[in-house]
């Protein structure tokens, strides 16, 4: 079997990838406009890993979250749109031939990935909003849907209003 790969190096152009990865967030998307990726997964290190509609009755109860797995036969795609999880130029793509070995509690994998950003940042001029982001506040409202129209497309969206504690 070939070596393990960092999740950094995770591109197209490596044959054979094989990484140890632990699953850090699982959720299903709704079907926007017969969107073919209605699970996904970001994963440890960080990296996003979608899994096509066709497949997901197979990972669906194979994956957890908070479980370290080593995967292998994955295709790798370009991390690119309006929904990004992950600042990895790459996306891990499960299908049908993906291999799938749960590891040990004792894995070393970092538990969580969470990386906060700060409001301020948030806030900057120029601040790329396309990625998802960690944040720690409370919840102070939660506004009405509304529809956002880019480029021909329609995404609708509710604004959350959140506070912090300077302290």
């Amino acid at each position: 079997m070939a070596g393990i790969h960092k999740i950094a190096d995770i591109n197209p152009t490596i044959d054979n990838l094989c990484v140890r990865i632990r699953v850090i967030r699982l959720w299903t998307l709704p079907s926007y406009g017969n969107s073919p990726l209605p699970y996904s997964i970001e994963m440890g290190g960080k990296i996003h890993a979608s899994v096509k509609k066709a497949f997901v009755s197979r990972f669906v109860n194979l994956l957890e979250e908070g479980i370290s797995y080593q995967i292998r036969y994955f295709g790798v795609g370009l991390n690119k749109g309006y929904f990004k999880t992950t600042h990895h130029e790459y996306v891990v793509n499960l299908n049908q031939r993906t291999d799938v070995h749960r590891l040990p509690k004792s894995s070393s994998i970092p538990r969580y990935g969470f990386k906060f950003v700060s409001f301020d940042t948030l806030n900057a001029p120029g601040y790329d909003c396309t990625y998802l982001v960690d944040v720690v506040g409370y919840l102070a409202g939660i506004g009405n849907e509304k529809t956002l129209e880019k480029d021909g497309k329609s995404t609708k969206y509710t604004v959350i209003e959140l506070e912090i504690d300077d302290g």
